[in-house]
């Protein structure tokens, strides 16, 4: 069991949100469905980014809770000792919670965030707002992972989630889980013919600059930028540049 993790509880049936991972170019573990909701392990960097374009877990999370319409909660947990979550609702940031704030700094600090109500009405459990509230007091627990694990069943959130790290997702994954990979995307390669058009611009661009020298002309002198933009655009068009997609399998395990 992992002590350090971050992974997202998405309300929202599991191909819908496969889907949005795979248009956003989002590699990672998609669990099954438990009840509303399925759970989300993020492929990262050493840094913690995720994709090509190397997006923080809460930009995930802000884009899926956007595109399927509802709630996302991103949890996660330093060495046992600290928990964090975010919760996106319908696009919006709606809260965060810091179990142990002072942790990094020596300082006796009270949590901070966790509206126990705001996230009671976001993950519809709405008669539980007290005992969220009882779980989200400092010193209600000791070890982090016990607390994310009364928050998951109070919520009803993936229990899969509690104490689990992506790299431990891709290890046990089994045929209900959904393993994102980047794969290269076909498509034509007209680089070739692009540096050829390049280059008989770049010609075309030295002969009016020439003439323009010669003319003492500012029209010919304009016409000779336009002429070395456009080649220069061609050029940058003409080198070769991979596209990766994204592509969902299912786990390996039996």
């Amino acid at each position: 069991m992992a002590t350090t993790y971050v992974n997202l509880a998405v309300r929202a049936p599991v191909d819908e949100t496969v889907g949005v991972l795979e248009v956003a170019g989002i590699p990672g573990v998609v669990g099954p469905q438990a009840g509303e909701w399925c759970g989300v392990f993020l492929d990262g960097d050493g840094y913690g980014l995720v994709g090509a374009d190397r997006k923080p877990p809460s930009s995930v999370a802000l884009r899926l809770s956007d595109r399927v319409d509802s709630t996302v909660v991103l949890v996660s947990v330093f060495e046992g000792r600290v928990l964090g979550y975010d919760l996106f609702d319908h696009g919006k940031a709606t809260g965060y919670y810091v179990s142990r704030p002072g942790e990094w700094t020596g300082e006796d600090l009270l949590s901070e965030g966790g509206d126990a109500e705001v996230l009671a009405k976001a993950c519809g459990r709405l008669d539980l707002g007290d005992e969220l509230a009882e779980v989200l007091v400092r010193d209600a627990e000791v070890d982090e992972v016990v607390r994310h694990r009364r928050l998951a069943g109070l919520l009803a959130l993936p229990p899969y989630l509690v104490g689990t790290a992506t790299s431990e997702a891709h290890e046990g994954a089994d045929a209900d889980y959904l393993v994102l990979e980047p794969v290269p995307v076909k498509r034509r390669d007209n680089s070739r013919t692009l540096r050829i058009v390049a280059l008989g611009l770049a010609c075309f661009a030295l002969f009016v600059w020439v003439q323009a020298f010669r003319e003492g002309s500012w029209g010919t002198a304009v016409f000779a930028v336009i002429a070395t933009g456009v080649a220069v655009l061609a050029a940058w068009l003409g080198v070769g540049r991979s596209k990766v997609g994204i592509t969902s399998t299912r786990g390996g395990r039996e």
